[in-house]
């Protein structure tokens, strides 16, 4: 059920929890999602944009308010997206870095960051699709990355490794802002 929920609310046939915005003068891509508590990201999504050039006054535009919240669990290994009281998806944790056991807590997404060679990036920038994704979360010194393919190596980073076709899902669907809740099993 889940998946079908999730696979819906990425659909841009499918307008259940989207918004229309009819595009006034003035309006910015960046405007516009900030305003409507979305991101560039999933505007493109949802809209088939390939690059964010040509913003019409009175152009249609359908936007999906970003208000999830995030469960992250280590010890179940899983993330999981809910929509209020609604489970959208869970994502597999690959990989727990941390030194020690992580705390309970809850917090929110802090940023989120795009780079490809050191670069960062923004929605519609050329290699912003393979780039690397990381999110990172308020009072914590965590983040939600994607697990490194064995060639890219590196230092790994505090938090928790999601398979890069999740950390690709979860971008899309995360904002600064977003609940998160680290949950450990009561005893």
């Amino acid at each position: 059920l889940g998946e079908m929920n999730f696979d819906d609310l990425l659909s841009a046939d499918h307008k259940e929890g989207k918004k229309s915005y009819i595009v006034q003068k003035g309006d910015s891509f960046m405007g516009i999602a900030l305003k409507q508590q979305t991101t560039l990201d999933c505007l493109m999504h949802l809209n088939g944009l390939m690059d964010l050039g040509g913003l019409q006054p009175h152009e249609e535009l359908w936007v999906l308010p970003l208000n999830f919240r995030l469960l992250v669990e280590p010890k179940s290994n899983s993330i999981s997206l809910w929509d209020g009281g609604n489970f959208l998806k869970e994502f597999p944790v690959v990989r727990v870095e941390h030194a020690g056991p992580v705390a309970p807590v809850h917090t929110t997404v802090d940023s989120k960051i795009a780079s490809f060679e050191s670069k960062r990036l923004q929605p519609g920038m050329k290699g912003f699709r393979e780039s690397d994704k990381s999110i990172s979360l308020a009072k914590t010194g965590l983040q939600i990355r994607a697990m490194p393919s064995e060639a890219g190596g590196g230092a790994m980073q505090k938090g928790f490794y999601i398979a890069p076709e999740d950390m690709e899902e979860l971008w899309l669907v995360t904002r600064p802002g977003n609940e998160v809740e680290i949950r450990l099993p009561a005893h």
